[in-house]
């Protein structure tokens, strides 16, 4: 078995539409010493001819098939296959960057760490709109200034942080196989579990402050869009994974809860059939609440301050009200949000109005300056010509000055001539009579 540094697993279920799209965007990631390790699970439409077109025409595709297992087998599967130092669980219908195989590596070998994380998008599959999803990655939940955390350095938002998702994450290899680290094979949450504990457990943690996955949301056809029939699957993941960390001693608390309590409203607004909601509701006050943590926290210790008020109707009223006191706040939610894009709507109209009063002002400014630009063409057209004239002028006043200065020149020869001298004395009798007479006329 060849080896790698990084093994990718990828299970696959029914993912023919988004499949080779996925599969592209692996092969061109800029990070070339990886594996991709494809386990079809049971699929029944064409995925896994794909997935075996893809492996036959590159070495580092290999595929597993099973019977339908669910995605937590199938990822178990790819643990137990993979060769390389470092483990990435990417899904069969999302989409990556380029460079996400290389920035999570190079900072999970340059920071040593068990864990990176990185932020990621969403794409409506129904819009195909990509929509910003900061809740993946929260940098505002992290210490500053150091390379590295964990749950003693940052106990109280160790889970909240990032989500229980398992896609945006690099992992060391050797650190979850020491551990034990095991996805839970359940239809629904199989990646709660693992996640959380891998959290919990990390000696080191780092991040990659950069959008590298796409998520696909809103399937039909996905596990979300099932917990219908089994709404109890991904609740008993949240407490399985509670009992373990409270029989390690590694349970963080309120951080814990809040991360519980923000996927059980998930969940909870997930069911819109009133007898699912029932259920799962009913089993939350079976003892579930209080396991998760979630019975302890003050209101002051809810990250989502409504959160405490949702709890306290599901604990001291009928599930009936709890689902419609939810649906009433979504619906006043709803209605505050109408009302501001309502507002927003009439500020982008005022604002187009000055936009449109701007623009006319700046066509007259516009034309004002042309004119200007005009004037001042022809004006630099009579100063050259004035300078050409006075140019003209200076020339000439040079030239005159030059034959000035020649005939002072000859002037001063002759003066200075033997027969001016003879002249001067010839005539200085006349020159006298003449004056003489001047003076007595």
């Amino acid at each position: 078995m060849a080896y790698h540094k990084v093994s990718i697993v990828m299970p696959i279920y029914n993912a023919s539409l988004h499949l080779a799209e996925c599969l592209d965007s692996v092969l061109a990631q800029t990070f070339s010493d990886f594996e991709l390790i494809m386990v079809d699970d049971g699929s029944t439409d064409d995925s896994r001819s794909i997935a075996e077109a893809y492996s036959d025409k590159d070495p580092r595709f290999s595929l597993i098939l099973q019977e339908n297992s669910y995605a937590g087998a199938a990822r178990n599967k790819g643990i137990d296959k993979a060769s390389g130092d470092y483990l990435i669980f990417w899904d069969s219908d999302d989409l990556f960057d380029p460079e996400a195989v290389e920035l999570l590596y190079n900072k999970i070998s340059e920071t040593d760490a068990d864990i990176v994380v990185s932020g990621a998008n969403q794409l409506d599959d129904e819009t195909g709109k990509i929509v910003p999803a900061p809740h993946y990655f929260n940098k505002n939940r992290v210490p500053k200034d150091i390379d590295t955390f964990n749950r003693e350095t940052n106990p109280d938002r160790i889970l909240n942080f990032t989500t229980s998702v398992v896609w945006n994450k690099i992992f060391r290899r050797k650190f979850i196989l020491d551990n034990g680290i095991r996805f839970q094979e359940i239809r629904n949450g199989n990646d709660i579990f693992f996640t959380v504990v891998a959290l919990c457990k990390a000696k080191k943690i780092s991040y990659v402050d950069k959008i590298l996955m796409t998520y696909r949301k809103c399937q039909k056809s996905s596990l979300v869009g099932t917990l219908t029939t089994a709404p109890i699957v991904p609740i008993n993941a949240w407490k399985d994974t509670a009992l373990y960390l409270k029989s390690e001693d590694i349970f963080p608390g309120n951080s814990f809860a809040n991360k519980a309590i923000d996927s059980m409203v998930y969940l909870l607004r997930n069911l819109p059939n009133l007898d699912a909601f029932t259920e799962a509701a009913d089993y939350l006050k079976e003892g579930v609440l209080d396991t998760l943590g979630i019975t302890d926290m003050s209101k002051d210790d809810y990250l989502v301050k409504w959160h405490a008020d949702f709890v306290d109707v599901l604990l001291n009223q009928p599930s009936r009200v709890a689902f419609e006191w939810m649906y009433e706040f979504d619906y006043k939610r709803m209605a505050a949000a109408d009302s501001e894009v309502k507002i927003l709507k009439r500020d982008k109209k005022s604002l187009e109005t000055k936009i449109k009063q701007l623009d006319g002002k700046t066509k007259e400014l516009n034309r004002s300056i042309a004119a200007l630009e005009a004037d001042n063409k022809d004006l630099k057209k009579d100063l050259d010509k004035s300078k050409e004239d006075i140019s003209r002028l200076n020339k000439k006043a040079d030239d005159l000055k030059v034959q000035k200065d020649s005939l002072n020149k000859e002037i001063a020869d002759i003066r200075g001539s033997v027969s001016f001298k003879i002249g001067r004395v010839l005539t200085f009798i006349p020159r006298k009579l003449k004056k003489m007479f001047k003076k007595s006329s």
